[in-house]
């Protein structure tokens, strides 16, 4: 991902609380993390819901984002 080699991770979540009347709580989603490693330093965190609650899919990616990737 990212032309960087890494670890990747995806999360299904649901919605517990929500204040946009179209996001209804009981909504599943995903998130998807990357983790680059080898001085890459390109990771990424993307939240991903169907429908009605589109307008949280957020992507984060840059100097914002550290993941770790504990080493073997």
């Amino acid at each position: 991902m990212w032309r960087v080699p890494g670890n990747l991770m995806q999360i299904v979540v649901r919605v517990r609380s929500s204040t946009d009347p179209r996001c209804q709580v009981g909504t599943v989603g995903n998130v998807t993390l990357f983790a680059s490693y080898n001085g890459g330093r390109s990771d990424s965190v993307q939240f991903s819901f169907p429908a009605g609650c589109k307008g949280h899919n957020h992507l984060y990616h840059g100097p914002q984002v550290n993941n770790q990737v504990p080493p073997r």
